[in-house]
């Protein structure tokens, strides 16, 4: 069941934490880019669906999408009303590999964490670049 966070408000560790995750991001396709941030807007707004979204355990939950065969990932940890997140990446398998698993559970915040700074989803593909 999708919870509803007025104005997608997505954040991201200040500092090191965004600049990852801005990196991570950066690696996708353009239409990728494009498609996941979409995911991430919808799930802000309560209307993804099932396939869309996966809990991870820890707190912690995956959005999905799937682009020319390849599934991208978006790591996350629900922080009402903010959704924080830590980690994105590309696979192409249905299992997820430990390296990615260890890096988004050594970005998790803390909870409670108040050094995070939000991410503007609807500027975020400009801070992408080419």
């Amino acid at each position: 069941m999708n919870r509803s966070y007025p104005g997608g408000w997505w954040s991201v560790a200040s500092g090191a934490g965004k600049e990852a995750f801005l990196a991570d991001v950066k690696k996708f396709p353009t239409d990728a880019q494009a498609s996941i941030v979409a995911v991430m807007q919808r799930y802000a707004a309560g209307r993804t669906t099932r396939n869309e979204v996966n809990a991870w355990g820890d707190g912690m939950r995956e959005l999905r999408k799937k682009v020319d065969g390849c599934w991208y990932r978006v790591i996350f940890v629900e922080q009402p009303p903010k959704l924080v997140a830590v980690a994105a990446f590309m696979k192409k398998s249905n299992q997820t590999p430990r390296k990615f698993a260890s890096l988004a559970r050594k970005r998790k915040p803390d909870a409670g964490s108040t050094d995070l700074v939000r991410l503007d989803l609807t500027k975020l593909l400009d801070d992408l670049g080419p």
